[in-house]
């Protein structure tokens, strides 16, 4: 911040006060600081089979994000199971702002339902997950400070079209 004011000084030909360097640094302080992502919307997609990882993967390449999760359902394994799994992913999620849920289909459609009332964590879910709401969503989420229930209306408006 001092440079700075010294530079503007110099070039301005103009005298910059003390107080103002300490605002300048101020404002650098704040410019320089990386957005924090903790609160962000957590988005979880589940799926039976293998088809929520490699989903979750073409998201991540595509978006250069790290923070939705894939769930896979194996077709042999009791959906209580895969209830609990999600419960205990969603208590270690730091999403404040609450968890979209993706999921394709069946018994996964209540897993917002069952996460809400086992951990208090606002939730919504989308069922029938596509490849291009998914993207749309964690864009959302990620380039923005939409609401959850602003990111699933705009998710549910898209998938109509």
């Amino acid at each position: 911040a001092g440079k700075l004011a010294q530079k503007l000084a110099q070039s301005k030909s103009i005298e910059v006060p003390e107080g103002e360097t300490g605002f300048i640094a101020i404002y650098i302080h704040e410019l320089l600081k990386l957005p924090d992502k903790k609160n962000r919307i957590a988005i979880i997609t589940i799926s039976h089979g293998k088809v929520a990882s490699e989903m979750i993967n073409v998201v991540k390449k595509m978006l250069n994000v790290d923070f939705p999760i894939a769930i896979d359902m194996p077709l042999d394994v009791n959906p209580i199971k895969i209830f609990e799994q999600v419960v205990e992913v969603a208590k270690s999620l730091n999403a404040d702002e609450g968890i979209l849920f993706f999921v394709d289909m069946g018994s996964l459609v209540t897993i917002g339902e069952i996460v809400h009332s086992r951990t208090g964590i606002q939730t919504r879910t989308i069922d029938r997950v596509d490849l291009i709401s998914v993207i749309e969503a964690v864009r959302k989420a990620d380039a923005s400070e939409e609401s959850l229930d602003n990111i699933y209306y705009d998710i549910i408006t898209l998938q109509r079209c």
